[in-house]
Parts: structure tokens; C-alpha cells; sequence
């Protein structure tokens, strides 16, 4: 019998922040003499081969191609996301389109999806609006398998981490 997706949250939770941990380890280390030799493993097994060249280009490549996209979702997925009812009045009841609505209260909700389909996860991160740019505030992992689903609030730790790759990819670019 297949477990339920509350049973699988955590394992396939842990992955997912290794994965971010080693992007980190990247973002980080500027040229592939500074990485250990775990990273470069990793780094194989995601590309396929040993990577060589630029890292920067490396890096946003694996960032890139990690998740199947990134999009200001009003779909949730079961994730509490705090600010729904004030983005479904802007969209609702003054006629807003997503992007608008966010950029006007300060905040929105950015869905990075990993997988769909049986099972599927990503991440629902909110976002706030600062003078330098947006900023990660909370963030749900989730995890869904047909008619069943589970989430997970990240802690301080796992944030900063996710923090650091969302610092490095710009979310700006993904408002215009």
C-alpha cells in the first residue's frame, strides 16, 4: 500500500533542501576549485557530466532547470498563504490583474513548482515588497500524490537557505 503524503512530507522535504543547500554551496564558491569534492559529485549526477567553464552560468543553469517554473500563483495548494484575501479583493472587487495586485499591497505569493504530476511538490513563498526589491518571508514546502496532500512551513534555517538562492536568481525578473 502507498503511504499517505503526510507519512512522505518529510523525507521528500529533506531532499529538496539538500538540493538547495548544495546551490548555496555554489552561489558561494565563485570557481569549482573552491567546492568539495560532495558538491562536485552532486553537480555530476544533476548535469550528467562533470561541469567546466563559467560556474556562475552553471549555477543559474541548475537553478534554472531545478523547478519547471516559477509563477505568481493564486493557487495554493492547500498552503496557507496569508494575504489571499486581501489579493483576491484587489482582483476580485477593483478589477487588478495578479502582478498589479501584488505589487500594489507590497506582497505575493511565488510558486515554484519542482514536479507534477503523481507525486508532485514546490514551494509557495511569500514575498514582500522592500526599497532593495522583494524579499522571502515565509515559505510552504508541499508535497501532493493524486487526491492527497501535505505541507510543511520551512524553518529559520531552511528560509535563509531558500533566501540565498532567491537573493541570487533576482525575482524581479520574474514581475516584468
Amino acid at each position: 500500500m502507498t503511504k499517505s503524503c503526510e507519512e512522505r512530507i518529510d523525507r521528500e522535504m529533506k531532499k529538496t533542501m539538500a538540493n538547495f543547500e548544495f546551490m548555496v554551496k555554489l552561489i558561494d564558491a565563485y570557481d569549482w576549485d573552491n567546492l568539495d569534492k560532495e558538491t562536485l559529485e552532486w553537480v555530476k549526477d544533476y548535469m550528467g557530466h562533470y561541469a567546466e567553464g563559467d560556474i556562475t552560468e552553471h549555477t543559474l543553469q541548475i537553478i534554472d532547470e531545478y523547478g519547471i517554473a516559477f509563477t505568481l500563483d493564486e493557487n495554493y495548494h492547500g498552503v496557507p498563504f496569508e494575504f489571499a484575501d486581501d489579493l483576491e479583493i484587489y482582483i476580485n472587487q477593483y478589477g487588478y490583474g495578479l502582478v498589479e495586485a501584488c505589487d500594489s499591497l507590497g506582497y505575493a505569493p511565488l510558486h515554484w513548482q519542482f514536479s507534477w504530476g503523481g507525486p508532485g511538490d514546490g514551494m509557495i513563498i511569500t514575498l514582500i515588497k522592500e526599497a532593495y526589491g522583494w524579499d522571502v518571508v515565509k515559505a510552504h514546502y508541499y508535497f501532493q500524490d493524486w487526491f492527497d496532500g501535505a505541507w510543511r512551513e520551512l524553518s529559520p534555517s531552511q528560509l535563509g537557505i531558500l533566501r540565498r538562492v532567491i537573493e541570487y536568481i533576482s525575482v524581479d525578473s520574474l514581475f516584468i
